[in-house]
């Protein structure tokens, strides 16, 4: 019987995986590459070696196929790499811990990149003073619109007082939308990739809803013990009031602050948080469903593929 075989279905790699294709060299015919022949004169025991390798070889980094994660990222701001630095400045209010906040949704990204706007050569951030009562308005309104930048500013003239350096930025503004300049969004989606050229095992999250699984509670004790001798116990023995990631992030907070605490589980071992996208999201979509969001501890975990206007 004749059988045919992909011409490059176990690609020469070093490492391990070449002593199993050496294996295979023993039942391809070499005059005709990716052909074999299996008949009364095939060595078996060769066959079934090679065989049980090449299943073996799915585990074996040197043909393992890299797992990182595509993901997308919205902002007002243009970078060419995340940051620690930058973390707080977006319209996120670190709600899933500290961290670069991501998403398997690009339509999620861009809901946070459309927290700018752009009036004529100026450009509105979240960084502006009087920011806050716009984006309430947002909230309120979900979306924006020339109408709800125009309440946001006259809401700020009215509380801070014309005088004031809040009240004189955003009557400056109030008086170019009221001149016919138009507003329009500002902001950028960037497309990433977490984790890239890895494997699923070289990173890892926990689920923010969700129990903490066994393998996390011993990389958070593990390290407990060696940052905290004096208090790993009693934290340890806490477990029961503290089941879901979440809350064990919260209780580690308590004593840390969500960047020692994020920095702590770095240090663990753990890349992460996840959590469903559209928890927080207005107008959340079905199409989102089985989709996550990420809170990446690491910023070097994160590369930047390609930016969006």
């Amino acid at each position: 019987m004749r059988v045919n075989l992909p011409q490059r279905a176990w690609p020469v790699q070093p490492g391990e995986g070449q002593r199993v294709r050496n294996l295979w060299g023993n039942v391809i015919a070499p005059e005709e590459p990716g052909r074999t022949y299996i008949g009364p004169n095939i060595d078996w025991v060769t066959l079934a070696k090679a065989l049980h390798g090449a299943m073996g070889l799915l585990g074996q980094p040197d043909l393992a196929v890299p797992m990182e994660i595509k993901a997308f990222h919205g902002s007002p701001y243009k970078f060419s790499k995340f940051s620690n630095e930058a973390i707080g400045t977006g319209e996120g209010a670190q709600a899933f811990g500290y961290g670069h906040y991501l998403s398997d949704a690009p339509e999620v990204a861009k809901q946070y990149s459309l927290t700018g706007i752009k009036l004529g050569d100026t450009e509105i951030t979240p960084k502006s003073m009087w920011y806050n009562p716009f984006k309430r308005m947002i909230n309120q309104e979900q979306g924006w619109n020339e109408g709800t930048l125009t309440k946001a500013l006259e809401e700020a003239v009215d509380n801070w007082g014309v005088e004031s350096r809040i009240g004189k930025e955003s009557n400056t503004f109030l008086q170019k939308i009221r001149a016919g300049e138009k507003p329009s969004p500002s902001g950028n989606i960037y497309e990433t990739t977490i984790h890239k050229g890895k494997q699923s095992s070289e990173y890892d999250y926990f689920e923010w809803h969700k129990p903490l699984t066994a393998d996390h509670k011993i990389k958070i004790e593990r390290q407990l013990k060696k940052e905290y001798p004096k208090w790993a116990d009693e934290f340890i023995n806490t477990e029961g009031r503290y089941e879901t990631g979440g809350q064990w992030y919260g209780r580690l907070a308590q004593s840390m602050g969500q960047k020692g605490t994020s920095e702590f589980m770095k240090r663990a071992g753990i890349s992460g948080i996840k959590y469903p996208t559209g928890t927080l999201t207005k107008g959340g979509k079905s199409e989102w469903s089985g989709k996550y969001n990420y809170v990446v501890f690491d910023p070097e975990d994160i590369t930047i593929e390609r930016t969006i206007e």
